[in-house]
């Protein structure tokens, strides 16, 4: 369930910044294009886990045309369907997943085209740009214990409720780093913290710590800290 839960706050944040950084292009009033750029982090577990964005309306596999990938001795696109066994409770809203499978650092291009339920013609054009991860954490502290070895090769680390709860989290990143938001996700909704705060974390709960580049705001990633 730890992968799982992780894999799909990965693909809401993916959903977000693809609205934030897409451009509509026209062929005409029939005809939509979405195109973006979007970078990605290569650490041990993402080739085992793929990231995954979810076409509109499209409620077969079929539906996806011509799905093609650029470079794929960089990563690989793969279209299935959405289940909730993958990805969570996505699958309610979309049936459709169309996988970024990453295999090595470097640049590829995807590009899918569908009609969506309004009968849109549609084409996806994504600029994926995979980088190898480090750890970009300098200091980690949850009440007085130092985690961030925690991060040196996957961006995600089981805790012990007893561990973290009302604990200050205090969290310093390396240079060329900086803290966008803390959250706190628990199955009644997703609440922020300031860093240094106290976390009154429950079991079951996902602690993301998003941080962004400081020269390049679309150049961003998200820890994780699960709650057990």
């Amino acid at each position: 369930m730890k992968k799982i839960r992780i894999h799909l706050i990965s693909l809401l944040a993916a959903a977000i910044f693809m609205m934030a950084a897409a451009i509509p292009v026209s062929a005409d009033t029939n005809e939509l294009t979405l195109e973006y750029t979007q970078i990605l982090y290569m650490d041990k577990e993402s080739q085992k886990h793929p990231s995954a964005s979810y076409p509109y309306g499209v409620t077969s596999v079929k539906a996806i045309k011509n799905p093609k990938s650029t470079n794929s001795k960089v990563a690989g696109i793969n279209v299935r369907k959405a289940t909730k066994k993958k990805d969570g409770d996505v699958a309610d809203y979309y049936k459709i997943a169309v996988e970024t499978i990453i295999k090595k650092a470097g640049k590829t291009t995807f590009s899918y085209s569908y009609t969506d339920k309004d009968g849109i013609a549609r084409k996806d054009i994504v600029h994926y740009i995979i980088k190898k991860y480090t750890n970009p954490v300098k200091s980690l502290k949850i009440g007085k214990k130092e985690y961030r070895k925690k991060y040196n090769s996957i961006r995600h680390f089981a805790i012990a409720k007893k561990n973290i709860k009302n604990k200050k989290l205090n969290i310093q990143l390396k240079k060329g780093w900086k803290i966008g938001a803390i959250n706190r996700i628990t199955s009644k909704g997703v609440v922020q913290y300031k860093n240094g705060a106290k976390i009154p974390a429950n079991k079951k709960d996902l602690i993301e710590i998003w941080i962004q580049k400081t020269n390049n705001k679309d150049d961003l990633q998200t820890l994780y800290i699960e709650v057990k």
